[in-house]
């Protein structure tokens, strides 16, 4: 398979899990009767109250913007298929692309944690993986974008031998070393259950940050975003570099999934637990 045709199938590939979005509910809403209510990124369930319709209208207008970056995401593959010679140019497309429903996606998180922690009731909400589907399709987008760029040979800079990788490394090894204090208090649970039902802090622990992790995720993209955008490929070498750094930024967002599909497993068999020990 060919590079050309690779960058192609990869930037295709971007908008299954984008329309996969608007299919799936993102998150579930559990009161206080154990009674489920699923939301969907384009607007959360009705209620009776006119200010609760109204609180909608931002979410819709967020998936809007979704939608629009999707129109212009398949007007780009139009204009390549007429034009094979304008790949630099559609390249450049799916990273600003990509980067716009990034954004819209954090806007929407933003507004829904003005919702969960001022206006809407009491209960549990549960983060579903479908929440991450609009950050996947921008960064597979952003990766498709750069992969396209050629190398570009610059003396002065071929002979600096600092990495431009540095600072990016390291807030990857600070993600990391997060995920595993998290990973080495779940499997404590696991191990002495009794730290749980006996100490509160580690309820907190686990749970305190659980609807700000996916911004922190957004803002890391965000951040990845702009350092590959200021880094010079100039070497076959730094091409690697760039590589691997694409992999390990899906594999963060991979673990995201993870441990919120193990945080959603543990709090109900935490809760059949107490009921069982009443």
């Amino acid at each position: 398979m060919t590079k050309y045709r690779f960058i192609i199938i990869l930037s295709i590939s971007a908008l299954i899990p984008l329309f996969l979005t608007f299919i799936f509910p993102v998150m579930k809403h559990e009161s206080q009767n154990y009674y489920v209510t699923y939301v969907w990124i384009w607007g959360l369930p009705i209620y009776s109250s006119f200010t609760t319709i109204s609180m909608m209208i931002p979410f819709m207008l967020f998936s809007i913007g979704i939608v629009v970056e999707i129109v212009l995401l398949l007007k780009s593959y139009f204009n390549l298929k007429k034009d094979n010679a304008k790949v630099d140019v559609v390249s450049r497309d799916w990273i600003k692309r990509g980067r716009w429903i990034i954004i819209f996606e954090l806007m929407w998180i933003l507004w829904l944690l003005f919702l969960i922690c001022i206006y809407y009731p009491f209960g549990i909400y549960y983060i579903e993986v479908p929440i991450f589907l609009p950050i996947i399709g921008g960064l597979v987008l952003i990766i498709a974008g750069n992969l396209s760029k050629r190398i570009e040979i610059d003396k002065e800079s071929a002979l600096n031998k600092e990495s431009d990788f540095k600072t990016i490394h390291g807030l990857y090894i600070f993600v990391f070393i997060f995920y595993s204090i998290f990973f080495s208090l779940f499997f404590a649970l696991l191990i002495f259950p009794a730290i749980y039902f006996s100490n509160e802090i580690f309820f907190r622990i686990l749970f305190s940050f659980y609807f700000i992790y996916p911004m922190l995720l957004i803002i890391l993209i965000l951040v990845f975003d702009r350092s590959v955008d200021n880094i010079i490929i100039n070497s076959p070498r730094k091409q690697k570099q760039l590589k691997k750094l694409y992999i390990l930024t899906l594999a963060i967002i991979g673990i995201s999934i993870l441990i919120y599909f193990l945080l959603n497993w543990i709090r109900p068999t935490i809760r059949m637990f107490w009921e069982w020990f009443d």
